[in-house]
């Protein structure tokens, strides 16, 4: 169908099941509806909720503050499509970024990363070199000066797919490089994917989860 249609005219936009606070700008905010005060947050199990109207929000205003974000959601769920949807919103300037539009959106597959390697950029550059060798050798120079700006600058977005498809083991590794990309770019901000089942480290890490 990618063939034929552009994402945007065949999306049925995602919603996110909203939790009972946010953080923004290091406060917290309580959210407190008529729903909220007799349906538990059960953001492992969204469908529950969903009949009866509680508070959602588009995948574009969980990162209005600042937050990192996991969205949870079972294989086929439509995890990939909400990051698609952030990039698409980002990259046609669409009016609803709010606060992220001046930030670079980057799409990557955790598949793509290899672990156990190294890189001269640190951390970061094993999120880069693996889409920078899929392109010319014009661009290939060019690509790892835009993202380290744009993480040095904060306005980064890394759009991380496929945690949810990894055993436990690699998981965990995963979250240990999230956690060193953020150590050395602590104004980057991560959307990336998880199964309801296992989070690891990423909670502790901050990150907000959101049953899709």
């Amino acid at each position: 169908a990618n063939q034929l249609f552009a994402l945007d005219e065949i999306l049925i936009p995602s919603r996110l099941l909203a939790p009972t606070y946010l953080t923004a700008d290091d406060e917290t905010f309580a959210i407190t509806t008529v729903a909220s005060q007799s349906i538990p947050y059960l953001p492992d199990a969204p469908e529950l909720s969903a009949q009866y109207h509680v508070l959602n929000l588009s995948p574009i205003e969980t990162l209005q503050g600042g937050a990192n974000i996991v969205v949870m959601g079972e294989a086929g769920s439509g995890k990939t499509t909400v990051l698609a949807q952030v990039a698409s919103s980002l990259i046609q300037e669409d009016p609803s970024a709010g606060n992220l539009a001046n930030h670079l959106p980057y799409y990557i597959h955790i598949a793509d990363i290899d672990f156990s390697g190294q890189d001269v950029l640190g951390p970061i550059g094993l999120f880069i070199t693996p889409i920078s060798k899929q392109h010319s050798s014009f661009a290939r120079s060019r690509i790892p000066a835009a993202i380290i700006d744009a993480a040095r600058n904060g306005t980064l977005l890394f759009l991380l797919d496929g945690l949810d498809e990894l055993p436990k083991n690699q998981f965990d590794k995963a979250v240990n490089l999230i956690e060193a990309v953020l150590d050395q770019f602590p104004r980057t901000q991560i959307m990336t994917t998880a199964s309801p089942y296992y989070l690891g480290g990423l909670v502790k890490l901050g990150f907000q989860p959101m049953g899709i």
